[in-house]
């Protein structure tokens, strides 16, 4: 099972890179791993993985923490929030690129979901009237309206107060096939677009899904996002220096709410690591709440 997270160098041969130095990146649930890097450089380094598709370059890159301040400050919220956020801020990025489908409502699935929530704190500081709609559980609903980012909170069992009359783009989360297919025969001709965030089978074409204009996803209104398309797509247009100052200025807008949003728990060992696993996997987490574990 993959998983982020922070890693301790206990042995190496590169001397690039030192004995107990802390990196970041994608790793399997696991105490231990071997790494090859092949590129490395002051800020991070590159393992070479034949396996994974050259468009997914951000799941092979290992950041090298004493030389970034940011990894440095909050390793809590970077350990919980750091894909989760930049997931949401290229969706963000994707939906300004394609001016929103001129949608007047935002409807977010899955609205507790770190994701979900990450997502409306990016979108309301770049967009203004457009509404957030957040689509959550009985159980979520009052976590969700306590974050005050969504402009109304409704639970999934009254989504027909949705409004039908205004133009309105879904940002699916949540995975919830019924649910799509209920949003999408009560909002009709006016759900201009329903945005899939993330699929474990993606595979990539010649011109993926994600980098078409709206007018090529028009037919069936459906949209595949996949985060790491978008980076490169972001840092294409923009160029890396400028992508990354306007992502840190991002981060440090978002940073600062972390700690008012969530509990921070964290958990030890591989037996309390399943305990914690099982219970994700039965839908029993505490959306409240940031899970943070370790093998060791």
């Amino acid at each position: 099972m993959p998983v982020w997270g922070f890693g301790t160098v206990l042995k190496t041969k590169n001397a690039s890179i030192t004995l107990n130095e802390r990196i970041f990146g994608y790793f399997p649930a696991s105490k231990y791993i071997i790494l090859c890097p092949v590129k490395v450089n002051y800020s991070n380094f590159m393992v070479s993985r034949p396996q994974v598709p050259v468009d997914r370059v951000v799941y092979n890159t290992y950041v090298r923490v004493k030389n970034n301040l940011a990894f440095q400050k909050n390793e809590e919220g970077i350990s919980i929030f750091w894909p989760l956020w930049a997931t949401a801020y290229n969706l963000v990025y994707m939906l300004n690129a394609n001016k929103n489908w001129f949608a007047k409502n935002i409807i977010v699935t899955s609205a507790s979901s770190k994701t979900s929530f990450c997502f409306a704190k990016e979108f309301g500081r770049r967009n203004n009237g457009t509404r957030l709609i957040g689509l959550t559980s009985k159980a979520n609903v009052d976590f969700v309206k306590s974050l005050k980012l969504y402009d109304v909170v409704l639970t999934y069992d009254n989504y027909k107060n949705l409004e039908t009359d205004m133009k309105s783009l879904i940002v699916d989360v949540a995975g919830d096939r019924l649910l799509n297919s209920n949003l999408a025969k009560h909002l009709g001709d006016n759900r201009v677009q329903t945005v899939t965030v993330g699929m474990s089978h993606y595979e990539p074409n010649e011109k993926s899904l994600d980098a078409r204009p709206a007018e090529e996803t028009s037919r069936n209104r459906t949209s595949l996002f996949f985060a790491p398309v978008w980076i490169l797509k972001r840092r294409d247009e923009l160029g890396k220096e400028k992508a990354q100052e306007l992502e840190e200025i991002a981060w440090n807008d978002t940073v600062q709410h972390l700690h008012n949003w969530i509990k921070f728990s964290k958990f030890k060992g591989p037996l309390t690591t399943e305990i914690v696993y099982q219970k994700a996997i039965a839908g029993k987490l505490d959306a409240k709440v940031g899970y943070i574990v370790s093998m060791l």
